[in-house]
């Protein structure tokens, strides 16, 4: 019987995820600079929810990236402490990836993630192998949806929204939680390293 966590916390809102028994608990952390603070407290409350102790977990996951440096920084160190502690290894997810087996699609296709005043961290997917994963600033998007060819598949949210006024075509995904249990076991891991996608100009905080 597994019982497994997921933090979420390279966008805002940061989403944990507490799977067990075909079912899922969830909680948010609204603002990205509290997630160091409030990630333990809000775990503990899940487990405490579904009358469980941290020993019952048997798998943790966390989401690499790509999104912003703080919540990579902030949820890989709380699943790294947490990992240690009750001697589970922790699966890294590449949010991305994670994403695309929400697409209604088994085609080549873009698949994008949101970062904020006008900015995206888009993936190019053949099939479900990542191909490819940059950063599109505001000033370069414009261009970079003209010379789009694939089907592009964008978190639903602020960044649809953005993309159409910019000419795109984006459709609509997100994380379903109801799928979660049956997907957890089959998306591909990677090891808890931060995948960083750096913009123009700025570099990842230095550890």
């Amino acid at each position: 019987m597994s019982t497994s966590l997921l933090i979420d916390a390279v966008v805002s809102p940061c989403k944990i995820y507490l799977v067990h028994l075909e079912k899922v608990f969830d909680a948010e952390i609204n603002n990205q600079r509290d997630v160091a603070r409030d990630l333990s407290t809000k775990v503990q409350e899940l487990l405490e929810h579904a009358a469980l102790a941290p020993e019952d977990l048997t798998d943790v996951y966390c989401m690499v990236g790509p999104g912003s440096f703080t919540g990579i920084r902030a949820g890989l160190s709380f699943a790294l402490g947490l990992g240690h502690g009750l001697n589970i290894l922790v699966k890294g997810l590449n949010r991305l990836t994670v994403l695309r087996h929400f697409c209604h699609t088994s085609e080549a296709c873009l698949v994008g993630i949101y970062g904020g005043k006008g900015h995206f961290y888009m993936g190019e997917f053949d099939g479900f192998n990542l191909k490819k994963a940059s950063h599109i600033s505001h000033e370069d998007l414009r261009d970079f949806l003209s010379q789009n060819r694939l089907p592009m598949f964008v978190e639903a949210g602020e960044g649809v929204q953005v993309l159409r006024e910019q000419g795109g075509a984006p459709q609509s995904i997100q994380i379903s939680r109801e799928e979660l249990p049956r997907l957890l076991p089959k998306i591909s891991t990677t090891s808890p390293d931060p995948f960083y996608i750096k913009a123009p100009n700025v570099q990842p905080p230095q550890s």
